[in-house]
Order: structure tokens, then sequence, then C-alpha cells
């Protein structure tokens, strides 16, 4: 009988830069309120940079690269209700959506705080499809208050909203409560979005 018996197989796996990275990137607890809140925030102050971005670069375009400034017959496309769809919200959500599926799962807003978009089965991860939809959902609200607050012709922010405008505001605001009170109310914290999607946002590990 041997002096030295082996050591017993330890199951958790070696620790190295591969498992480094997996557990950096392995969905955790729910995140609170706050922190959801927070990174919702920074994530839109990202898409007005997107939007701000892709219509000057748009126009820069359709005025012949800067040569001269645009007239508004160049412009003109840019202010219909299509051509401001095209230019303001299409760029930003295929942007944020991109960025969330990537690995570490997340937007400028969640990498910040440490959160992550997990699927709500263990063990699965979100395709770039369901991510392409959860982010539609989440932000609806927010591009239809946009467009109650530019079309037909922006607000000047005097005076009373007329009653197509008032609408579509109050719609977007009321559809933001759900949100808020679907990620209060579920047990997993999950919002409309993550809902509709199979979704929910996680602490990175």
């Amino acid at each position: 009988m041997s002096d030295h018996e082996p050591e017993p197989h330890d199951p958790r796996p070696a620790a190295g830069i591969h498992g480094a990275a997996r557990e950096e990137t392995t969905p955790g607890a729910d995140p609170g309120l706050v922190r959801r809140g927070v990174a919702t925030l920074v994530d839109l102050g990202f898409l007005v940079l997107a939007a701000w971005a892709s219509r000057a670069t748009v126009a820069w375009l359709l005025a012949g690269n800067g040569e001269a400034p645009p007239s508004e017959a160049v412009l003109a496309p840019l202010s219909s209700r299509a051509g401001w769809m095209l230019t303001t919200l299409v760029p930003p959500w295929l942007a944020l959506s991109a960025l969330e599926a990537l690995p570490g799962l997340a937007g400028p807003g969640k990498r910040l705080l440490g959160l992550c978009v997990a699927s709500a089965r263990p063990g699965s991860r979100p395709a770039f499809g369901r991510i392409l939809a959860r982010t539609l959902v989440k932000f609806l609200p927010a591009a239809f208050a946009a467009q109650a607050l530019c079309f037909p012709v922006p607000w000047n922010g005097h005076g009373p909203l007329e009653r197509g405008r008032l609408v579509m505001f109050l719609g977007a605001n009321l559809w933001l409560g759900i949100y808020l009170a679907a990620a209060a109310m579920t047990r997993g914290r999950q919002a409309l979005h993550d809902l509709a999607l199979g979704t929910r946002v996680a602490r990175t590990n």
C-alpha cells in the first residue's frame, strides 16, 4: 500500500483566463430597481447621442460631405416622419442591441453598473433577434413621446399640447408606468419587455 494517497478531485473548474472570463459574464442575482433605473438613464443618454450623430452624418452626406450648408430641400427628407424614424430611431436601436449582444451582454448603462441581459431560462443565452426585440419594446414609450413632441411640427414648449400630442404623450407615460410596475412586482424583477421576450437583467459575477 502506497504511503501517498491520491488527492481528492476538485470538481470546480481550474482558475485561468478562460475561467475568469466565464465568471465575469455569468448572470448573478437580480439587481435593485435603483441600479436598473440608473442604467436605463445612461442607455437613454447613449441613444440620444447616437440619434444626434446619425442625423448629423446623414445631413452631412446629403449636403455633399460638408462642402456647402445643407438647404431646406436637401434636409426635407429628414423632416418627414419616415425620414425621422430611419435616421433618429433605427440606428440607435441597432447600436444598443448590438452592444447588448456582444460578450458581456450589456449596453453602456449596464456595463457601468455591473449588469447584463440574461435569459429567463437558466443555462441559455438570449439570441440577437431576441435582444433586438427586447430593445425595441423597451424604448417604444420614449419613441412615442419623441414623436408626440416632434410631429406634425416640433412643439415649441409654449401653450398646451394639442389633443393628438397629449394622447400619445400620456400613452407613453402609461406604458412606462406598466414597465415600472412589472419590474417592482414580479419575482425576478422582470419589466414588461423582459416578460414578453423571456429575458431578465442580472448582476455580473
